[in-house]
């Protein structure tokens, strides 16, 4: 990835300051949470706390994977997270809650860095930087990712999964894929099947690696499948705050998705629909894609994922209607501020407590502007 040189850089933005500008959106938004890791002194919302428990569980030899103290919903949770939690407190001699304060503090960031990396490898600097300013302006992406629960590995993980599927190097691609099974059950295997699809559209030869991981992976399924119809229970039942807010709040979904987000995408749907794409491109279409079956059950889950390769997607086809260098520039740092502007936003979501220039009074306008305008249309 060239830093000085830019031959690759299809804009006047030298590279330094695109990877300068990546490094300040990574910082503003990491700030929440390290304000909540030293004003709380533990991760935020409250799903940690149950992982926690796991953690402790693996720690005190209790085997929380056939353990029914332990269970969520009649059956097992998978184990890797709560594993690496548990493992990493006695190498480093300290407790499960420190190594979780460290993942809130840690773990977004490096979600915005294999993300911003997998673009920039597959693309250039400029469609990097701009996918992450898009992807900063989903309220259910800096929600579910900044959290230290399952999903934010799933997300971290992705981008290095899409990675090592695309440069074939297989090895590395089937025990990051294993891990993130037993990671997350079901949700890894919804994006992996989008890649078997391409590798059977496209690159037959290699259902072998998928073959492997399904075999690498069989003694979590053995030993889940009895609790399979016990676990499933929840999609049938309104069990978080979001999914509530979806099914009962108009424009929620839109506003969760996010607003700029949401326009921008039917933009780049319209844009990309008769194109020629890249390899890349057809991956993030089936990436996007393979999610859907989420939607029904969970669509907070649903958006909060889809979201990332959707960002990427839109900072590909910007990319190429802002095309003149001049017009690419000013589009970039327009982004850039539209990033900051969201990342204030959400912060201030988070922490009702904290006034940042009156961010809350913004936040709350954002959050109710198209029954606003609607109002304001048909009164």
């Amino acid at each position: 990835m060239p830093l000085d040189d830019n031959s690759e850089n299809h804009s006047n933005i030298p590279n330094k300051v695109i990877l300068g500008m990546f490094v300040i959106l990574v910082f503003l938004s990491s700030l929440n949470g390290i304000i909540g890791v030293l004003t709380v002194g533990r991760p935020s919302s409250s799903d940690p706390v149950f992982h926690q428990k796991l953690a402790d569980g693996w720690l005190n030899g209790d085997f929380p994977l056939l353990n029914e103290k332990y269970f969520l919903f009649g059956g097992p949770y998978p184990p890797a997270f709560h594993l690496t939690i548990a493992i990493l407190s006695k190498i480093f001699f300290t407790s499960p809650l420190t190594i979780m304060n460290l993942f809130q503090i840690f773990l977004f960031p490096l979600i915005l860095l294999s993300t911003f990396y997998l673009v920039a490898k597959s693309t250039d600097l400029y469609t990097a930087l701009l996918s992450i300013s898009f992807l900063l302006t989903s309220t259910g992406f800096q929600d579910r990712a900044s959290q230290v629960i399952p999903q934010a590995f799933d997300i971290l993980l992705f981008p290095i999964v899409i990675y090592f599927f695309m440069k074939k190097r297989k090895k590395e691609f089937i025990i990051i894929s294993v891990f993130l099974i037993y990671n997350h059950g079901i949700y890894p295997i919804l994006i992996l099947t989008s890649l078997l699809i391409y590798s059977m559209r496209y690159e037959g030869e290699r259902r072998k690696e998928f073959f492997k991981i399904a075999v690498y992976s069989l003694p979590l399924f053995l030993i889940m499948s009895p609790f399979l119809i016990s676990a499933s229970a929840p999609a049938t039942l309104i069990n978080s705050a979001q999914k509530d807010l979806f099914f009962n709040k108009s424009f929620y979904g839109v506003f969760y998705f996010s607003y700029f987000l949401f326009a921008a995408t039917a933009i780049s749907l319209y844009y990309i629909r008769n194109k020629n794409r890249t390899e890349f491109e057809n991956i993030l279409i089936l990436w996007s894609l393979s999610l859907i079956p989420l939607f029904p059950f969970f669509p907070d889950r649903f958006v909060s994922y889809v979201v990332q390769p959707i960002a990427i997607l839109n900072g590909i086809v910007f990319g190429r209607i802002f095309i003149k260098k001049r017009t690419n520039s000013i589009f970039l740092f327009f982004m850039f501020l539209v990033a900051i502007l969201h990342i204030g936003i959400i912060f201030t979501l988070f922490h009702k407590d904290i006034q940042v220039w009156k961010m809350n009074e913004i936040a709350q306008i954002y959050v109710n502007l198209p029954l606003t305008i609607l109002t304001r249309v048909f009164s």
